[in-house]
């Protein structure tokens, strides 16, 4: 019976550090942009017109979301021009085209910004890619952003001609920015650890009033009972669960002070959650609320 109960307890253990394994595996690897560059014009058919149409952007703007990552990113939309073919070849230069943001940057909050510029990391070119339509290509480098701190930048990009600066189309723009997914495991683990010493530490006490045993009788005692591997297996199950939806779930994670206290609070309450489900499992089915009885 007691070599039986050593071998339960032994497979208990290896699920425990199993799960801990899979779980590390499954978030260790931080999300990676890959590297991209706005493409080069393409030849054009001749056109005749000489003035140009007002352009027409897509709804939605530009939304680039980079996780964690500070790899090289690029998006782009295409504006289309009503009326007559563009004209080909230096089309843009000619006609002094430009990219502008609305208020000369976009915006985290007060103190965060993204200038528009290639010494800054963030650049803008249009392109034409056909008659009457124009490319207008986004490409970002994170790690050229001076003092990027992790949020939402949002702001207005312009399409601009002439010395006079005539708007020929605006749409939004969107960068988001996570914090290290290092950042979020360490809230986690902290959060989840906290939780587990809870439960040790209240099982050991029932037992150590139950069985009259001294302290470190009452903690040995109790990590041997198979209800704290359980609570481990447990407690990385839903940790996870609440890392995913939590940091993956959010694009510009870390912006916000709160969003550790968050991620901490929905972790600890969760493990504690775990907790008191084992105690009424116990309750069930006959046994104490605290770990074994004794040696």
């Amino acid at each position: 019976m007691a070599r039986r109960r050593r071998l339960l307890l032994a497979l208990s253990w290896l699920g425990a550090l199993g799960s801990v394994a899979l779980a590390g595996a499954a978030v260790a690897g931080g999300a990676g942009a890959r590297p991209a560059s706005c493409s080069q014009s393409r030849p054009l058919p001749p056109g005749h017109r000489e003035d140009l149409p007002y352009l027409t952007a897509p709804d939605g703007g530009i939304v680039m979301h980079f996780g964690d990552s500070r790899s090289q990113g690029v998006g782009s939309v295409v504006l289309s021009a009503d009326g007559e073919p563009l004209l080909p070849g230096d089309f843009a230069s000619r006609h002094g085209l430009a990219v502008q943001l609305g208020d000369s940057y976009i915006r985290r909050d007060g103190d965060h910004w993204i200038a528009l510029g290639e010494g800054d990391g963030f650049a803008a070119k249009l392109i034409p890619v056909g008659p009457r339509k124009l490319e207008l290509c986004v490409l970002v480098q994170p790690k050229a952003i001076g003092g990027l701190a992790p949020g939402r930048y949002r702001g207005t990009m312009l399409v601009v001609m002439g010395n006079e600066q005539t708007r020929l189309a605006s749409l939004p723009v969107e960068l988001t920015f996570r914090a290290s997914h290092w950042t979020a495991l360490e809230t986690v683990v902290v959060a989840v650890l906290l939780g587990l010493l809870v439960k040790l530490l209240s099982d050991a006490a029932a037992v150590q009033r139950e069985a009259r045993l001294g302290p470190l009788q009452a903690l040995a005692s109790t990590v041997k009972d198979l209800g704290f591997p359980a609570a481990i297996v447990l407690a990385v199950v839903g940790s996870w669960l609440v890392f995913s939806q939590v940091y993956g779930g959010n694009p510009a994670w870390g912006g916000s002070g709160e969003d550790v206290a968050k991620l901490f609070a929905v972790c600890f309450l969760a493990q504690m959650s775990s907790n008191q489900g084992i105690d009424v499992i116990r309750r069930v089915g006959g046994g104490n609320s605290g770990g074994g009885t004794g040696p």
